[in-house]
């Protein structure tokens, strides 16, 4: 999955649930492990904040630095 803005637009439209699972599946392609459960209620709207306000620049630099957490 190539994240861009365009890929963050879609996430934004997701109901929780389908967001967190994309995120849980972003996460294990770049070898990092997240919880399986349940979509953690508390941090979702920060989540979507965050999305929300982000530039493609951002993007790019958000994967540079999750690169350095693969396993």
């Amino acid at each position: 999955m190539e994240i861009n803005q365009s890929t963050v637009n879609k996430m934004l439209s997701m109901s929780d649930e389908d967001l967190w699972r994309s995120i849980r599946l972003i996460a294990s392609t770049s070898g990092i492990k997240l919880d399986n459960g349940p979509a953690p209620q508390a941090e979702m709207e920060k989540i979507r904040a965050a999305l929300s306000s982000v530039t493609s620049a951002e993007v790019g630099e958000a994967l540079k630095i999750l690169s350095k957490y693969k396993k």
